[in-house]
């Protein structure tokens, strides 16, 4: 079963207890060393993995087979050790109050929003860029949506256009050399 695409695997894995273990053997270093990178600390990294693992199989169910395995295994990674970290920054409410019991909650708690200059710079460079992917031709703004809206990698979007993996890492290229042209200009 070595040879054997992820994709047939995961299919596999539904009733196969050994097509999933082929698949952990695939995955297990590589899923580790991805958490390691967002937790920082092993022990977290080595429960992560197990976590994302058991999240694989409780939902091999839902994976659809007609898109690639990989993608799908990273996101339930991503999603865990970002779990993992809201849960680590997570008050108690013994973490509310000083010993003295005169700190309130809101002392505590902190605000995570971006202050108001920074919303209002980031919504203007957000449409700024909006407008400037939108005078892109066609091909380019395809990719450039494709990549960062969507989120797809440049395998999945040549899939998605029909066009050689090579041909999208080009138009992506030219897209992004076209976009910071325009951003010079404009100052």
């Amino acid at each position: 079963m070595q040879e054997i695409s992820d994709e047939q695997l995961a299919l596999a894995a539904r009733t196969d207890q050994s097509a999933l273990e082929i698949l952990v053997s695939r995955y297990v270093q590589t899923v580790y060393r991805f958490c390691y990178g967002y937790l920082h600390d092993r022990a977290e990294a080595d429960d992560a993995t197990q976590e994302v693992f058991v999240k694989v199989w409780r939902n091999l169910g839902k994976f659809d087979t007609a898109r690639l395995f990989k993608p799908w295994l990273f996101k339930v990674a991503r999603n865990t050790c970002l779990d993992s970290l809201r849960k680590k920054r997570d008050l108690t409410f013994s973490d509310m109050e000083s010993g003295s019991g005169e700190e309130s909650f809101a002392e505590n708690v902190a605000d995570v929003q971006p202050l108001p200059e920074v919303s209002a710079e980031n919504s203007l460079f957000a449409q700024k860029l909006g407008s400037a992917v939108g005078k892109l031709s066609p091909k380019y703004a395809q990719v450039v949506v494709l990549r960062h809206e969507q989120g797809l990698s440049f395998r999945e979007i040549a899939l998605t256009t029909r066009k050689p993996v090579n041909t999208v890492k080009s138009l992506y290229h030219r897209a992004l050399s076209r976009l910071q042209a325009s951003f010079i200009q404009k100052q």
